[in-house]
């Protein structure tokens, strides 16, 4: 910054010289650009204050605003030639209007001077001590619209009254009363909305008065059976008042909303209105404010309250609520259009008058004026802002009715007339309707900045560490979509920051608490009064919380009173007990021993002693504590599954569907390769991040140390040690910064890194920036980082409970030349995949998602939420490496279409070429959007590859005819010779997008899919209305555009000329359009003007200030074949300006025919004659411009046709993936599919690889087989080539082969597993259980495709196999209880507290990960099968392998996730349907104690009987489904359904036919069920007899 500038800009301004003032910020900002957001208010106060002074000048009147006190403003004005007059005269505040005052007061002093006959005087209320802590500028603005000087005056701190929350609120239930009568388009809106920004808590009434016209009954149908929405209907027309008296009557003792049917509710609408119902005793009604509702109002009252340009309701109500002030002003009357009720008070004095108004208007005033003789006060809530169409239901008897309605009001209310004088006198309305204006210039002001964007108030605890910086990445990635505030507390201090639009952060308030935030209690009266007060003067829309220590309790219950929504993060386990780390003193994550004294292990975020020891009565007491608080969180997130696993078992009312995993994701400049190989003879370099303490591994570092005779490793501690001295073993590097890391870290030269943090950590930083330098990492055996290192095969899982052997197998590792080449590979694949694509952008889609969710669900958590709700679209354009700066083009064409906003359903990510690769490898991008010539060319052949191997779609975006570009515009040759990439790109494209026509139909030649995407201006940044013309005595021409113009330039170079030499007055502004310093020579009417910025949003906000100078604007264009292909992108710019165009008369300017645009041929008499005919125009441009404005904003601006665009990407997505077979499940990358298969019946193969071909997919074949049967299996090798056999001892079954095969083959890598085998079929029983079975998990392809989606999506389903076969395993338990137990102690799983299932047979899906236990304990769960006898045979039960079938079905509850079990849908498609069981709930059911081979029968013979059931009428579909509804699921088939199940739990098919009562009298069936279903015993038996059982 031009720091003498600034200092001269402000001396000037102190002394009122606001020209010169002016002039220096100017300066300034030309200097240094980024000064312009901070001297934005100076300048824009000077500009205001130049201008009154010319209105002064220019006035017949003399007037001053003198002076300010603490309650009033005084000052003076007369009207020169009258100086005797009274008139009005307004008062603005911040340039908008507050109050209308007479210059009625008595001022002798202006009569002693022979200004005015004694009167003049001016005083009015001070607005001071309503207003929120800033300063504020008082002025008037005269009869003439001329302006008086100004006043500043500082409000020093928010005195405005809020609302003490309670743990009650609302206190009343609260139900919403819509009379609806016709008016169906207003209806269907007015419904969308209440729907979206209802809270959950309230009531929905929806009477129809017996509407006339037929589309009502169809709108309404549509919400019949929603949760909280009610609908009534009247036989009759009752009329308004009789059917709100009933919605009154039916809403019981609920405090009722009165909402008309054409009213448009907004964001927080509901919780406002109740906030105001609540600020003080006996309120009996609360009238939201409006556009459209006479004196609730606002900014003008009345009726007409238009929304700037661009500006839609959510966005303006958001902004109102902002500015509003919470004044709550009390009034005789309500408005009826959006009232609250208080049920208090209709008890105190009875509803509504229907006999006196029976169609309304005056029965809301009758109301009010009731209750305020009865001592009940009516308010209105300034703070909400509810849109309103006025009644189309009477028509021409609206005036009729309004007319007797207050004809009858004042009848009975004498005062009433002298009471309304209130809406026009009241100093709080007065600032309610100022404020709300204001708000309306807000939303132009926002100006591209996100001002008035969605607000999200961040919670954080510690200034340091993970937490706030990830929150710090997170708030700049939403940049733009959300406005990012923190809220901060370190128990004592109490802080409130917000970042701006440039992503620095500035203080708003601060306070120390007298009451600090208590340990034992967490909590603080004085925290809850101010935290209450923050969220309700800054109106935010959802508050996350990412810790809450230091921090009230009571901080979700506060946020979610007020109506905000509110995310819980847990980034470490501070929720589950105060030793957050959970660990004891003992240094055991998990454990439970805790000493008097504590231990190095103790870690708390509060001081020493402050707490009891986190274990017994007081730990469960904080658990309950925080759950009771949880439950006012809307969604809770975590970085790891296993965190999330822990978090759920032990708080286990937070709702798992609304607990989603969100790992963190990192920027780096650019990876790095530090690692340095270690040589015999120096000491082990190992690299080890972070501050070290015992938590981190120090004391296993020391005990390596100990151990390490020969000095063979050496820890170099990157962070401090803390607690520590540095030892022999141990250099320490120092702390570091983030961008720091590479560097110090290569200082070390280190061989490798180690985490050995002895907990469960939720993510682990330290991990990713150890991979970003290369360093591969040792870890111990937590699950998060031992999952990570497992998955990315960079680094090693090491045991800490030996230190000799962890001593050798790190000194081991460090020289092994194949771990050396395998860790470095998988570094590669890390920085060039994972860690390149799992960027802050990708990490915010996720949030963005969440968030999204949230604030469109309005008050009503019904859908379970994930980060990958909405698709999320890759963006890559020509633009920095960073991603900040990029041409206009790219603006104009892609980035302003592809800005995330809540209510979009696309989630859009911009990202580099390189990330796009790393992107689609990783399976995290639906599709793409490419600009122009994004890629390189030397990446386009392999991204092609790429994006097609991951099925994903692509877009390319074009704006020129870049194939063709003639060589005077490419002299360096850089497009010809990027057009065969271009060619590629454009051929693989699954559609291409146009600017306009002309390029449309040439690139039609090359592309069948190519669609019309014409130039529009963004909204938010093009939409302020345009600069008054500054007057002078020169006519201004401008011509702007990129500097390759110049030979468009020169064709009207000479006609400028001409013009030029006959008007001394004419001045032609160039901007851009060429490089040419020469042509200024000779040419003084020729002016180059050099934005002072570079970039799109910043020049806009330029040429805008610079707008007012011209008068018009010309656009010449050579009439050349490249040309043809251009759009009319300069019509639109100037036209938003407002200034009226001359412009070339050649087809791209003749397409848009646009109004106040002038065509002329491209001759220079033609160019001469239009801009000398445009120069004698005048004042007249400034009206073609302003019709020229009014087209672009009509035809021409984005924000309406984004719903449009951002429909043809799905499409586009949905259109690619239905290019692949229907059945198919797109293949995410490194998805890996195993199945095992134990063959000891070889002749059953044939079956197996029948059912084999429904996974239509890739997967390797394991197969499994006894020694002898190795050599023998050529069908096998035949059908599979690939299938790896794998020969085992003939022991344990079908079980300890798949063990084996999990050993050897790593099956936990794989994302899904299918466990298989060969059944015997020697036995019916043997043959039809096999198939059944197999029917269960490879039934059809469709069953295979759901399957795989569940297991592959993370959608919490571990297993999948066939109901028929899920049994009991407590109920069938029978004589292996002792060897389940051995079992379970070598997994180190305890005796389960519920029952649980496992499918008999043992054939089923499982997630890979899930086998880890399995693997990791191999020798000692198989320690017992070599003993038992050798058989295949199943013999008798109570052998191991009956033992681990049963323990199999346990690894889905051991790894917190759950089971799935098929079903047919009907009878003849095979098993297509899951659905989730919980074994607890599904225990209660018979089935699941065990499937009787008897039953098989009724597999067997499915087809038939369910036929004979169908053609039954003893069987009625909806009686059985009305029945077996608990578990009956609703895609499969009836009677199917009771064939297997239904009959056997004792369901009846009719009422015509009791199960129950015919068994008790045919002890024939008894004995014979459940071999066959008594329905068709009696179909096929029993009906021969008379006997027919009734239910």
């Amino acid at each position: 910054m031009s720091k003498n500038s600034l200092l001269k800009g402000n001396q000037a301004f102190k002394e009122g010289k606001y020209k010169k003032a002016i002039y220096y910020y100017n300066k300034c900002i030309e200097v240094d650009p980024a000064a312009s957001s901070l001297i934005k208010l100076n300048l824009k106060l000077a500009n205001r204050r130049l201008i009154e002074e010319e209105m002064s000048r220019r006035s017949g009147y003399a007037c001053s605003l003198e002076r300010a006190d603490e309650n009033s403003i005084h000052g003076w004005c007369v009207k020169e030639p009258q100086p005797g007059e009274i008139f009005s005269i307004d008062v603005l505040l911040d340039g908008h209007l507050y109050l209308r005052v007479k210059n009625d007061g008595h001022r002798q002093d202006l009569k002693k001077n022979g200004i005015s006959e004694g009167l003049g005087g001016l005083c009015f209320s001070n607005p001071v001590k309503y207003l929120k802590e800033g300063r504020y500028t008082i002025s008037l603005r005269l009869p003439d619209g001329s302006f008086s000087n100004s006043i500043v005056v500082d409000a020093t701190a928010s005195v405005t009254p809020r609302i003490n929350l309670v743990d009650s609120f609302p206190h009343r239930e609260v139900t919403i009363i819509v009379p609806v009568y016709n008016a169906p388009d207003d209806l269907k809106v007015c419904l969308e909305r209440l729907r979206a920004y209802t809270p959950q808590f309230a009531k929905i009434l929806l009477i129809d008065d017996c509407s006339s016209d037929e589309r009502i009954g169809r709108i309404l149908a549509e919400y019949d059976g929603t949760d909280s929405i009610r609908i009534l209907s009247n036989a009759k027309n009752l009329g308004f008042t009789r059917t709100v008296n009933r919605g009154i009557d039916e809403a019981g003792e609920d405090d009722v909303v009165l909402l008309n049917s054409d009213a448009r509710v907004t964001p927080g609408w509901l919780e406002g209105m109740l906030m105001a119902a609540n600020s003080a005793p006996r309120i009996a009604t609360v009238t939201a404010m409006s556009d459209r509702a006479g004196a609730f109002s606002a900014p003008q009252m009345g009726n007409d309250n238009k929304l700037p340009e661009g500006v839609d309701e959510i966005t303006y109500a958001r902004a109102f609520r902002r500015r509003s002030l919470g004044l709550y002003p009390r009034v005789p009357t309500g408005n009826g259009f959006c009232m609250f009720v208080s049920r208090e008070c209709i008890n105190n004095i009875g509803s509504l008058d229907a006999q006196a108004f029976p169609r309304g208007y005056g029965e809301e005033n009758d109301f009010c004026m009731r209750a305020l003789r009865a001592g009940w006060s009516n308010v209105i809530d300034d703070r909400t802002y509810v849109f309103h169409d006025r009644s189309k239901s009477f028509g021409e008897t609206k005036t009729e009715l309004m007319t007797a309605g207050r004809a009858v009001v004042d009848a009975r209310y004498p005062e009433y007339k002298k009471a309304i004088e209130i809406f026009s006198a009241s100093e709080k309305i007065a600032l309610a309707r100022n404020r709300a204006s204001v708000a309306m210039q807000d939303c132009v002001d926002a100006h591209g900045t996100g001002s008035c964007a969605p607000r999200i108030l961040f919670v954080i605890a510690t200034q340091t560490g993970g937490t706030p910086q990830t929150n710090r990445d997170l708030m700049e990635a939403l940049s733009g979509s959300f406005e990012g505030w923190v809220l901060r507390c370190d128990s004592k201090m109490l802080e409130l920051s917000r970042m701006n639009e440039n992503g620095k952060t500035s203080f708003v308030r601060s306070r120390k608490l007298q009451e600090p935030v208590d340990p034992l209690t967490h909590a603080s009266s004085e925290y809850d009064a101010l935290v209450s007060d923050w969220l309700q003067e800054f109106d935010f829309d959802l508050v996350h919380i990412r810790h809450l220590g230091w921090h009230g309790l009571s901080l979700p219950r506060l946020a979610r009173q007020l109506g905000k929504k509110v995310v819980y993060s847990f980034h470490d386990y501070y929720a589950l007990s105060s030793t957050f780390k959970l660990i004891d003193d003992e240094g055991v994550f998990l454990g439970n021993t805790f000493l008097d004294e504590g231990s190095i292990y103790r870690e708390s975020l509060w001081p020493k002693d402050a707490l009891p020891a986190p274990c017994g009565n007081w730990l469960s007491f904080w658990r309950e504590r925080f759950q009771d608080a949880l439950e006012y969180c809307d969604a809770f997130v975590t970085t790891a599954d296993s965190a999330r696993r822990l978090i759920l078992d032990a708080m286990p009312r937070l709702p798992d569907d609304r607990f989603v995993v969100i790992p963190h994701g990192r920027d780096f400049l650019a990876f790095n390769r530090i690692r340095q190989k270690p040589k015999q003879g120096e000491p082990i370099r190992i690299l080890v991040p972070g501050h070290i303490n015992a938590v981190k591994g120090l004391e296993i570092i020391r005990a390596l140390i100990e151990h390490d005779k020969d000095g063979k490793l050496e820890f170099h501690i990157l962070g401090r040690l803390i607690g520590e001295k540095p030892q022999k073993g141990i250099v320490t590097l120092g702390g570091y910064e983030r961008n720091e890391f590479a560097e110090k870290a290569r200082a070390a030269r280190p061989h490798l890194g180690i985490i050995f943090s002895i907990w469960d950590e939720t993510y682990c930083h330290t991990l990713t920036e150890l991979w970003s330098v290369g360093l591969p990492a040792a870890v111990l055996d937590f699950p998060n980082v031992a999952d990570r290192v497992r998955r990315s095969g960079a680094g090693w899982v090491l045991s800490q409970r030996n230190i000799s052997k962890l001593y050798e197998e790190i000194v081991r590792l460090a020289f092994d030349k194949c771990e050396y080449e395998r860790t470095e590979q998988a570094l590669t694949d890390w920085q060039d995949g994972y860690g390149l694509a799992n960027s802050t952008t990708q990490m915010a889609a996720g949030y963005l998602n969440i968030y999204s969710d949230l604030l469109r669900e309005g008050g009503r958590n019904n859908q379970a939420l994930s980060p990958y709700s909405r698709k999320r679209i890759g963006v890559v354009c020509p633009a920095s490496t960073d991603l900040r700066h990029a041409p206009g083009s790219t603006h104009i064409r892609i980035w302003e279409r592809t800005r995330n906003t809540v209510e979009r359903n696309v989630t859009y990510i911009k990202m580099t070429p390189a990330t796009l690769v790393a992107s689609a490898q990783e399976n995290m991008l639906d599709g793409v959007i490419i600009q122009r010539t994004a890629i390189p060319q030397c990446m386009v052949e392999n991204l092609i590859s790429v994006l097609d191997q991951a099925n994903i779609p692509y877009c390319l975006d074009l704006d020129d005819d870049l194939l063709d570009v003639p060589d005077d515009k490419d002299p360096q040759g850089v497009y010809s010779g990027y057009a065969p990439a271009l060619q590629l790109l454009i051929t693989s494209a699954a559609a291409v997008t146009v600017s306009t026509t002309a390029l449309q139909e040439k690139i039609k030649t090359v592309h069948s899919n190519v669609v019309l995407l014409p130039n529009q201006l963004s909204d938010r940044l093009w939409h302020i209305a345009p600069k008054s013309r500054v007057l002078d005595s020169t006519v201004r021409v401008l011509y702007m555009g990129s500097a390759t113009h110049d030979d468009d330039l020169a064709q009207v170079l000479p006609a400028l000329d001409v013009v030029a030499q006959a008007s001394q007055k004419f001045r032609l502004t160039l901007v851009g359009v060429t490089t040419r310093k020469d042509l200024k020579n000779g040419r003084p009417w020729l002016e180059v003007l050099e934005p002072p910025v570079k970039d799109y949003i910043s020049f806009t906000q330029w040429l805008h200030s610079q707008g007012g100078r011209f008068d018009f604007a010309i656009a010449p264009l050579r009439d050349a074949k490249f040309n043809l292909c251009k759009s009319d992108l300069k019509l639109l710019d100037y036209g938003a300006l407002g200034l009226p165009v001359i412009a070339s008369d050649v087809s791209v300017y003749r397409a848009a025919n646009a109004p106040g645009v002038r065509l002329v041929s491209n001759s220079t008499e033609a160019w001469t004659r239009a801009l000398q005919e445009q120069i004698t125009l005048g004042e007249g441009n400034r009206n073609q411009g302003e019709t020229l404005r009014q087209w672009v904003i009509r035809e021409r601006t984005l924000y309406k046709t984004l719903p449009e665009f951002d429909s043809f990407i799905l499409r586009l997505t949905a259109d690619q993936k239905a290019k692949t077979s229907e059945s198919k499940v797109a293949k995410p990358s490194r998805t890996k599919i195993a199945v095992c298969v134990h063959i000891f019946y070889p002749h059953r193969w044939k079956l197996i690889f029948r059912y084999l071909s429904n996974i239509q997919q890739d997967f390797d074949l394991f197969i499994t087989c006894p020694n002898d049967l190795a050599i023998k299996l050529f069908d096998v090798k035949t059908d599979y080539p690939k299938a790896v056999i794998i020969p085992v001892e003939n022991v344990g079954m079908d079980v300890f082969p798949f063990l084996n095969a999990a050993l050897q083959c790593k099956l936990y890598r794989y994302d899904a597993v299918l466990k298989l085998h060969t059944k015997n079929d020697k036995t019916e029983i043997g043959d039809t259980l096999g198939r059944l079975a197999l029917d269960g998990v490879l039934g059809t392809p469709m069953l295979v495709d759901k399957v795989l989606n569940e297991l592959l999506s993370g959608n919490e389903i571990g297993m999948v196999g066939s109901e028929c076969l899920y049994r009991s395993a407590p109920k069938v338990m029978y004589d292996n209880r002792p060897n389940v137990e051995k079992i379970l102690k070598a997994m180190s799983l305890d005796w389960p507290a519920e029952e649980w299932g496992f499918f008999a047979g043992t054939m089923f899906w499982v997630r890979g990960s899930l086998l880890k236990n399995l693997v990791s304990n191999y020798k000692a769960i198989i320690s017992d099968v070599h003993t038992e006898t050798k058989t295949a045979s199943t013999g008798g039960d109570g052998q191991w392998a009956h033992a681990m079938e049963r323990v199999l079905g346990l690894l889905p509850g051991a790894g917190g996730e759950r089971v799935a079990v098929s079903y047919p849908s009907t009878e003849k498609s095979g098993h297509t349907h899951l659905r989730k069981v919980s074994p607890v709930k599904y225990g209660s059911k018979r089935a699941f104690h065990g499937f009787n081979v008897n039953h098989l029968s009724r597999y067997k013979n499915l087809s038939v009987w369910v036929d004979q059931c169908r053609h039954s009428d003893l069987f009625n579909e909806n009686y059985y489904r009305t029945q077996a509804g608990g578990i009956l699921p609703e895609e499969m088939d009836a009677a199917t359904h009771f064939v297997l199940f239904g009959d056997m739990f004792g369901f009846s098919p009719s009422r015509k036919f009791s199960v129950t009562e015919y068994i008790q009298n045919n002890i024939d069936i008894a004995n014979a069920k459940p071999s066959i279903p008594s329905l068709i015993h009696y179909l096929t038996y029993g009906g021969k007899k008379s006997f027919l059982p009734r239910v």
